[in-house]
């Protein structure tokens, strides 16, 4: 464990586990910053370090893989939490009253978050002001991913973007000196309505054609009705893949929400314009 100037930290404590649930295994670090683990398992493996010094916690964390041989030489470099500011985009006609901006979370690690040891905790929240303006305090540099709330009626979810950049993957590069995040939401979406054959109950799902959108705000979800129909309103323009899960479906249409690459092949796809109605009619699968 080495400080922000390269010199070795004694008697720091570091943590080697695999989330919350999962048993942890402590050790302090001798005085020339070093510390080792015997006899660990193969597999993936989170380690951490936590050092007081009085005054905000200093922290650091990775991931690490062992195969079949020791790992040697692995550097933990903690540093002190920083604040980034942000701030909520929505476009609002003259005239209307302007919703509630949504909240911001920030997931340490890419939603692998579960670090008990996280002196500030896995999960951050912005709670931005009537303009929309927010500021995230005690972010330790790393990788996160940015979840943005719930999308107020009739707006779809645009944008995330960190400065200039794009922000969509799962694992965002934070650290001291970040430009501003900034969450845009936009009205004039489109609507993809349609009939399901056997739909049961189900769900339909919507999914960008684009992966790394496969999260929370692009994918979408709308139940089918008593007659079999559904109709998902307020869709960010572009290409998706539609299909329906029966409701009568051993698995339950949750259980694969976001990442089961199988579903695509049964899907449909659809094109959604701003402000116009799309149609795909299904047939419903079974997971």
């Amino acid at each position: 464990v080495l400080d922000v100037s390269g010199n070795p930290v004694p008697k720091a404590t570091v943590t080697l586990g695999k989330g919350i649930g999962s048993p942890a295994l402590i050790r302090n670090t001798r005085g020339d910053g070093t510390f080792e683990f015997e006899a660990v398992a193969e597999g993936e493996w989170r380690i951490s370090t936590n050092v007081d010094q009085g005054g905000p916690n200093l922290w650091a964390a990775r991931w690490v893989q062992l195969k079949a041989h020791d790992l040697e030489n692995l550097e933990l470099r903690p540093a002190a939490p920083f604040a980034i500011q942000g701030k909520i985009v929505m476009e609002v006609p003259e005239g209307v009253l302007v919703p509630k901006p949504p909240s911001v979370i920030l997931a340490f690690n890419a939603g692998a978050a579960g670090l008990a040891d996280k002196p500030a905790g896995a999960f951050l929240t912005g709670i931005p002001d009537a303009k929309g303006d927010f500021q995230i305090q005690n972010v330790y540099p790393g990788r996160y991913q940015i979840l943005p709330g719930v999308s107020p009626p009739q707006y779809y979810l645009d944008s995330i973007r960190i400065g200039g950049h794009d922000a969509l993957e799962s694992g965002v590069e934070i650290l001291p000196g970040a430009q501003q995040l900034t969450v845009a939401y936009k009205l004039g979406g489109g609507t993809v309505r349609g009939t399901v054959e056997k739909c049961a109950g189900g769900t339909v799902r919507l999914l960008p054609h684009d992966k790394a959108m496969w999260r929370r705000g692009f994918v979408l979800f709308a139940p089918c009705d008593s007659n079999d129909r559904y109709a998902i309103a307020a869709v960010r323009p572009g290409e998706y893949y539609v299909l329906a899960i029966a409701g009568d479906s051993p698995t339950p249409w949750y259980a694969t929400m976001w990442d089961d690459d199988g579903l695509v092949d049964n899907a449909s796809t659809v094109t959604v314009r701003a402000g116009e109605n799309s149609s795909a009619d299904l047939r419903a699968i079974k997971q």
